[in-house]
């Protein structure tokens, strides 16, 4: 279907909240992925921000054990206290994004912006040197959203993609942990991520990892005069 997805993996497995698997096992896997074509990021462990303040850690062990540095990074069950935590954490581990910033019972807009923004950092006053991508659509997120609101998933998803298309010119991420089984969310849930994937087409939308993202987009965000020490190759 003409589009590429990141695939964040856990790198320390150290709270039972963690992966139930050992980065080892699946960094064969993952190393064929990207030889297709896909990203791999980082899922900041359940304690990486909150108890151990260490993003930078995990980056290495990712490295060292896949033999690919990721650029950037998500939060295991999107867990973080404060904002400037995180976003400490992310720069001081010099990744060039982040995609944590959403609502884990709810779609939509979390920070009011629908296009990928430099977080702004008040102690130093200037931007950070990395790029949030807002995380808007989560299989779990739209589930739960459906399920307590009574309206239909399907459309709970149009009408966020529908905002993004008319205030924003992209740069949002979409979460599904499994499209291909029914694990994590019922069947109708996954449906609704192919279905918006066939659809992108008519709306002149490019689906892709968050990395492909940032080499379309970084230009734009240095001439601005921001982001100008993040360099990627994509």
């Amino acid at each position: 279907m003409n589009f590429r997805s990141t695939l964040f993996a856990i790198a320390k497995r150290a709270h039972r909240r963690d992966a139930n698997y050992e980065i080892e096992q699946i960094a064969p896997r993952l190393r064929s992925a990207r030889e297709a074509g896909f990203e791999v990021g980082l899922h900041g462990s359940y304690e990486s921000v909150i108890e151990n303040s260490d993003l930078s850690s995990e980056v290495e062990t990712l490295r060292k054990t896949t033999g690919m540095k990721p650029i950037g990074s998500r939060q295991h069950w999107l867990r973080f206290d404060r904002h400037d935590h995180l976003f400490v954490a992310v720069e001081q581990a010099k990744l060039a994004y982040d995609t944590s910033l959403g609502f884990p019972d709810t779609a939509g807009f979390r920070n009011g912006a629908s296009f990928a923004f430099p977080p702004y950092d008040f102690k130093n006053e200037k931007p950070h040197e990395f790029l949030e991508i807002p995380l808007v659509l989560m299989d779990g997120n739209i589930e739960a959203a459906a399920r307590k609101s009574k309206e239909n998933a399907k459309e709970i998803v149009e009408e966020v993609l529908r905002t993004s298309r008319k205030w924003g010119w992209g740069g949002i991420s979409a979460l599904w942990h499994n499209p291909i089984e029914p694990l994590h969310v019922p069947q109708e849930i996954n449906e609704i991520f192919w279905d918006s994937v066939r659809g992108k087409d008519r709306f002149g939308e490019i689906w892709t990892s968050a990395e492909s993202f940032l080499s379309y987009c970084l230009g734009r965000y240095q001439r601005a005069g921001l982001l100008e020490g993040v360099q990627i190759d994509a």
